[in-house]
């Protein structure tokens, strides 16, 4: 995957935010994943006033191109609701992804040799206060919104 999207001309940094958002997505429950969507946003009658102005939005056929569906207006344009979803997979889900040791390396002490098999958990990552700041482990709908920190960081 990650060469086809070189040979398309893909930057680095736009393939590690892609496969990141495909590990992320490919590890979560649909089901739990809605439920806490609509959890987190009735709790929060700000919240749920952000994101309804931004998918309201793309129902009004004046403000958009009408060769464009609602729904692709609503996946392109909705910054809040997008940034919602993306903390909230950080909180719930557990992904995870193996890797193939290439050369012999050493991470500290320990000898990773060749064509060794790793899994590598994210969960840990998601929840590092070095990473994600203090309240990593608390549910902050703007935290992808923000241009430092975690966003900045993908």
């Amino acid at each position: 995957m990650e060469d086809g999207m070189r040979g398309l001309g893909i930057d680095e940094s736009e393939i590690a935010i892609e496969l990141f958002l495909v590990h992320w997505s490919a590890n979560a429950n649909g089901y739990k994943l809605a439920f806490c969507y609509v959890t987190f946003v009735l709790q929060s009658p700000s919240l749920y006033d952000a994101i309804f102005a931004e998918v309201a939005l793309a129902f009004r056929s004046a403000d958009n191109d009408r060769n464009s569906s609602p729904m692709n207006r609503i996946v392109h344009h909705s910054p809040r609701m997008e940034a919602v979803f993306l903390e909230i997979l950080r909180l719930m889900t557990d992904p995870g992804t193996s890797r193939e040791v290439l050369t012999d390396t050493f991470i500290g002490t320990k000898k990773l040799r060749a064509g060794a098999k790793l899994l590598v958990p994210y969960r840990q990552l998601h929840l590092d206060p070095a990473i994600f700041g203090d309240a990593a482990t608390s549910f902050d709908p703007d935290r992808f919104r923000r241009q430092h920190g975690a966003l900045a960081r993908l």
